[in-house]
């Protein structure tokens, strides 16, 4: 039978591995699960326990359940997860926040850890300690610009990790979202002389030229590489 301490070692081998790939930090975990910083950071680096009302709440804020972790603790494999659950939020949240409370996410979505895996992080700098992965539904003005490849309503997965408009592979350009005053704009990214230019999916629409300041890192105006489109979510 597990022990309590059992299923604590078990939530904290989860927590950071989740830590590891980039989708959660010390700040967030305590901000969503409503705990100090400092408790937060001790009971990672097994220097302090956690009471089962804490315990609780951090579970509640990373959707895990008891099962989880009692399943967890028996294996002998090292893979910690095989789902990883992705806030969709707004626009204006994707853009600005680090991290999300519980009014801010609309729902869920579990998306396969093997797929998020394997994404590479490039041009983090000051957002490592961001929630590295988003989604955003599109509305319809957004959608007219992507060229049939998503449609009204559908959701974007963002990496936050990825801030730079260098493409992920050198054959092929990658798609991003960049942030344009308070707005999100989406397309193939360009850096032309001092200014960043979007050039939208759809053939015919004007580039979205952003004006950078001298000596300004255009990885600064980057939201993130958008990495899934899920046309069938409802």
């Amino acid at each position: 039978m597990k022990t309590v301490l059992d299923l604590a070692e078990t939530l904290r081998t989860v927590l950071k591995s989740r830590m590891k790939r980039g989708a959660l930090s010390v700040e967030m975990l305590a901000k969503d699960s409503s705990l100090g910083k400092s408790h937060v950071y001790k009971f990672l680096q097994a220097k302090a326990t956690v009471s089962v009302p804490a315990m609780d709440r951090i579970m509640r804020a990373q959707k895990l359940d008891l099962k989880f972790l009692v399943d967890q603790g028996s294996k002998p494999s090292s893979r910690t997860e095989i789902t990883q659950f992705i806030p969709l939020v707004s626009h204006r949240s994707a853009l600005l926040e680090a991290s999300f409370g519980a009014s801010a996410i609309e729902k869920w979505l579990p998306l396969s850890l093997e797929i998020l895996d394997q994404f590479q992080r490039r041009g983090v700098r000051s957002r490592e300690s961001w929630r590295r992965f988003v989604a955003v539904r599109l509305n319809r003005e957004e959608a007219s610009t992507m060229d049939r490849l998503a449609n009204e309503g559908a959701v974007l997965v963002i990496d936050r990790h990825y801030g730079t408009i260098r493409p992920s592979h050198s054959e092929q350009q990658s798609l991003f979202g960049a942030v344009m005053g308070r707005e999100l704009v989406l397309g193939y990214g360009d850096a032309i002389g001092t200014n960043l230019v979007i050039h939208p999916p759809t053939a015919g629409l004007r580039p979205r030229v952003i004006y950078l300041e001298p000596n300004t890192d255009p990885g600064r105006y980057i939201v993130g590489r958008i990495v899934m489109i899920l046309n069938v979510f409802q």
